[in-house]
């Protein structure tokens, strides 16, 4: 490719300023008309998104299932009770709501601070009338094996 370089007081620059002659003038006279119209059609296109697209609150939050504020305080009971007969040395506290799987399986988070820093899952059955049926409890982390 022929052309004028840029800087050619420097003996390595090797950029091309613009075709001179050949195949390319014609391209090369009318690229800043394409970049501007291009850039008038992408202003436009999002001009069109933005007026066509409904606000975010048009649109429905999931329907995440949801757990009555005194069966929480129940299923929380519920965890400490069972992490009672786990013999933890330390004192337990949970932080946050539990997760609600779905409206019969929820998991609570309960944290034990103590000689070791222990996090517990435990995981609650209940019914409709939020009776607890079972609880099962799982260490989710050990200081003593920190590779596992």
């Amino acid at each position: 490719m022929t052309g004028r370089r840029i800087g050619s007081s420097f003996p390595f620059s090797g950029a091309i300023a613009r075709p001179e002659t050949g195949v390319f003038d014609a391209l090369w006279r009318h690229l800043p008309r394409f970049a501007e119209k291009g850039r008038r059609l992408a202003a436009q296109a999002a001009l069109a998104v933005a007026v066509a697209a409904p606000p975010a609150s048009a649109f429905p939050l999931s329907s995440a299932p949801t757990v009555a504020p005194q069966c929480v305080a129940r299923v929380n009971k519920a965890a400490l009770q069972a992490m009672d007969r786990t013999n933890p040395l330390g004192q337990m506290q949970i932080f946050g709501s539990p997760v609600v799987f779905n409206p019969h399986l929820l998991r609570v988070t309960v944290t034990v601070f103590g000689a070791r820093a222990e996090i517990y899952s435990v995981d609650v059955t209940i019914d409709d009338a939020c009776r607890v049926l079972s609880v099962t409890t799982r260490l989710e982390n050990d200081n003593d094996r920190p590779y596992w």
